[in-house]
């Protein structure tokens, strides 16, 4: 059973006015899809400036002092597959959906290897094999996009599309919806290796070595890099950090989400969210 999950999220809008219920044909079935009527419906666009989406706007640093810290992590592995695209953020996303995917459904990509393993380590093929790139062309032409973005029905339409052309159906289930954290569906997608699609309106991206900790110091430092405008990233992890204070009580939770962003400069990395960085939407992405 296919498990196409559109009439959960509806539309991404920038002013959310009512609801609209419509039918559509998705591969032969009556699908009732929840749309949300807006005048001025928000694009996860191409930007030339930055070269695969969002706009950055500056560089921020943040010490955070405490007592004492708890952490819980858990990563899917293998990482992503670090590739970009020459699309929007829509199509680079939604290949690294598919490309992560071929490895334990070959007949995604017929006669492409999609890497070798190397002792533990998983080494991913080249993005920039032609296997790869036409299927992000393929991609980007079943989302019905253009090179000024795509909306969030776009983008899920366009991968159960491209799933069900290759005898698979996609699992679209959103776990979270303007959250400044992740629910537990959003943690167990994670531990049921599902990769989940988020999208951002205006996000922060960490390097691997941006986040530090000196417990016996008691401290942390965050470097980060600003973006404006709507962003997809895919997140294959999380890590969450409590604080605590000398009376043994939490005055702060961070989220860090490890993600492929999409962006030429940083492949593989982490975004925090937060109540300055809300998850606009966040969607089980999940081949099956």
């Amino acid at each position: 059973m296919r498990k196409i999950g559109m009439k959960k999220i509806g539309i991404i809008a920038l002013t959310l006015v009512f609801g609209l219920t419509s039918t559509v044909l998705l591969g032969g079935r009556a699908v009732n899809i929840i749309a949300e009527a807006t005048s001025d419906d928000a694009v996860y666009k191409f930007n030339p400036i930055q070269a695969r989406g969002g706009i950055e706007i500056g560089n921020g640093s943040e010490r955070i002092d405490f007592h004492r810290r708890e952490s819980i992590r858990h990563v899917i592995s293998p990482e992503l597959p670090p590739h970009i695209s020459n699309y929007h953020c829509g199509t680079t996303g939604g290949g690294i959906v598919v490309a992560f995917n071929q490895k334990r459904l070959p007949n995604l990509l017929p006669g492409h290897n999609p890497g070798m393993q190397i002792g533990n380590r998983f080494i991913w093929a080249p993005g920039a094999s032609q296997a790869i790139r036409t299927m992000q062309t393929e991609l980007f032409e079943l989302m019905g996009s253009s090179m000024d973005g795509v909306s969030i029905n776009q983008y899920i339409w366009g991968l159960d599309s491209f799933a069900s052309s290759r005898a698979h159906s996609l699992n679209a289930t959103t776990v979270a919806s303007n959250s400044a954290g992740i629910s537990q569906a959003f943690r167990n997608a994670i531990h049921n290796g599902q990769l989940v699609s988020i999208f951002m309106r205006g996000f922060n991206i960490i390097g691997r070595n941006s986040l530090q900790s000196f417990p016996q110091q008691g401290h942390d430092r965050v470097e980060f890099v600003m973006f404006s405008e709507n962003h997809i990233m895919i997140v294959f992890g999380y890590y969450i950090v409590s604080y605590f204070d000398a009376n043994n009580r939490m005055f702060r939770q961070d989220t860090y989400l490890y993600v492929n962003d999409g962006l030429l400069s940083s492949g593989n990395a982490r975004t925090r969210v937060n109540s300055q960085n809300l998850l606009y939407r966040a969607i089980i992405t999940d081949i099956v």
